[in-house]
């Protein structure tokens, strides 16, 4: 890990303070420049990297047409949006056979069907959970025949009812990073109506428990919702203090891949996070009670202590020294997840010291 928990090096460029007006601004403008820059890339649907692919192991050029669909649903654009139409009904008619394909595309169809206004919902605290979409019959046959393909696309050299992580396609591998498309595109089609079964999801979580890193050095963090956070900077609570967690991260393999130890990365890890969260909100929403109390049990040891919440802001200050390998106090970054069976947003503060291992 070469002196640090994280094998990742990130550099800070800039300081925000609680979302100013300035930076609202430039994220919409963002937004709004990538949205023209999508619309305008899928009005050729023809073109070599979005053409269809009728052979082949990877579907690609099908995956790159769902996530840009996915994006510009994310970013509000209307679903009566002639671009919008036009790629949902050509998405329809595509082959998949991938997993990072396939996922996107039950991501897209899954957005495409969510009602307006619910992440503010989620957020705020009075929705706790994501609604059940209502797909048309025929989507919903066309997303129960994907989530097939997802949930064959799988590691064939473990026990699926223990243990399930993804692979590309069907074959004797996998990797975190595909694992967590595989468990997106899961929990998309389970929002959509499709049946996932409860073992499915404990055998998820089987995996990522199993894959985690060992723990490390403690990270001092202070677990904080929307509300709390809020109520704190009117003024009208104080702060409980930061309490010091284990890190334990994941690796892009195992923590060890044929024998030789792999570093931790940041992204990994959040992916891992993810992937758990999403495996619990899926046994929750199957009202196993006894699943979900084990799972809760069973839950990540401590990948920093992160809540079994839905939308989550992170920031850690923290900068480590290229000679020592410990951690002063320099650095700021924020990073958001989305996780799908919050009752609200949580906050997590934090400052790292001392994380060589």
């Amino acid at each position: 890990h070469d002196g640090n928990y994280f094998a990742d090096d990130d550099t800070l460029k800039r300081l925000r303070d609680n979302r100013d007006v300035d930076f609202e601004e430039a994220v919409r403008d963002a937004i709004a420049r990538g949205t023209q820059k999508l619309k305008d890339e899928l009005s050729n649907l023809g073109k070599p990297v979005l053409r269809n692919e009728p052979s082949g192991n990877r579907t690609y050029n099908t995956g790159r047409l769902a996530l840009a669909l996915l994006a510009l649903l994310h970013a509000e654009v209307p679903r009566e949006d002639p671009v919008v139409a036009k790629a949902v009904a050509e998405l329809r008619k595509r082959r998949l056979v991938d997993t990072y394909s396939t996922a996107h595309a039950i991501m897209a169809m899954e957005r495409y069907y969510a009602p307006k206004g619910e992440a503010e919902e989620l957020r705020a605290g009075t929705l706790d959970r994501p609604r059940k979409r209502q797909p048309s019959e025929a989507d919903r046959a066309l997303l129960q025949r994907w989530a097939n393909i997802l949930l064959n696309n799988i590691d064939t050299r473990v026990d699926r009812s223990y243990l399930l992580r993804f692979n590309y396609t069907r074959g004797g591998r996998y990797d975190n990073s595909v694992n967590q498309y595989g468990l997106l595109g899961l929990y998309a089609a389970h929002l959509c109506g499709i049946d996932i079964p409860v073992t499915v999801w404990e055998a998820a979580a089987n995996h990522l428990i199993e894959d985690q890193d060992r723990p490390g050095s403690k990270v001092d963090l202070e677990l904080k919702s929307y509300v709390q956070l809020q109520s704190e900077r009117r003024g009208n609570t104080t702060s409980a203090g930061s309490r010091g967690v284990p890190a334990a991260g994941w690796s892009y393999h195992a923590t060890k891949h044929n024998g030789v130890p792999q570093p931790v990365y940041g992204a990994m890890t959040c992916a891992g996070i993810a992937g758990l969260t999403i495996c619990l909100a899926g046994i929750r929403d199957a009202d196993v009670t006894r699943s979900a109390r084990a799972a809760s049990a069973r839950s990540p040891r401590a990948s920093p202590a992160w809540p079994r919440t839905s939308r989550c802001t992170a920031t850690r200050r923290g900068s480590t020294s290229p000679t020592t390998g410990s951690t002063t106090t320099s650095t700021d970054w924020s990073a958001r997840a989305s996780c799908p069976e919050s009752r609200s947003s949580t906050t997590v503060t934090g400052t790292t010291r001392a994380r060589s291992r």
